[in-house]
């Protein structure tokens, strides 16, 4: 904004005045909007850690953080970078690693404790983000912690 004597007259300097206001304005809104936004998404985020292993869709986590199921759908999308599906798969997926590389759980229990309904469904999924089946995953990770264990207890 410029010196008040830089303005023709009153009026002009109150418009000009006015604009910058509802810049302001608008500044603040945004912010407080992002703010928010960040909020939900947290929450929405440790809701979807702390239920992965249960039942889960997209309307349930709306719900808890009460927000329109649409609009979710999108600002989760748009803030995290992948859908919502595709996160909550990931995540399954991610425990589902950890327990097949460190417990001795059969295949169709990892399934249901990481949320699969099916063994079947666990798999496909498994397959197509890891590239190898579930068993495969495993016997790999063993022979590696193996392997490992041979290499340390190798050292003289």
């Amino acid at each position: 904004m410029r010196n008040l004597f830089d303005y023709p007259g009153m009026r002009e300097y109150i418009q000009a005045l006015q604009q910058q206001l509802l810049r302001l304005n608008q500044l603040y809104y945004d912010y407080k909007c992002s703010y928010r936004h960040s909020q939900d998404l947290n929450e929405a985020i440790r809701f979807i850690h702390e239920s992965y292993h249960k039942p889960l869709d997209l309307a349930m986590v709306s719900n808890h953080i009460s927000l329109n199921y649409a609009y979710f759908s999108n600002l989760f999308k748009k803030n995290i970078g992948k859908g919502f599906a595709e996160y909550l798969r990931d995540v399954r997926l991610d425990k589902a690693r950890r327990l097949l590389a460190e417990t001795d759980h059969k295949i169709v229990e990892v399934a249901a404790m990481v949320g699969y309904e099916s063994y079947k469904s666990f798999t496909r999924a498994f397959r197509l983000v890891m590239q190898i089946q579930p068993t495969e995953y495993r016997q790999m990770m063993r022979q590696k912690a193996e392997h490992k264990a041979h290499s340390y207890n190798a050292i003289p």
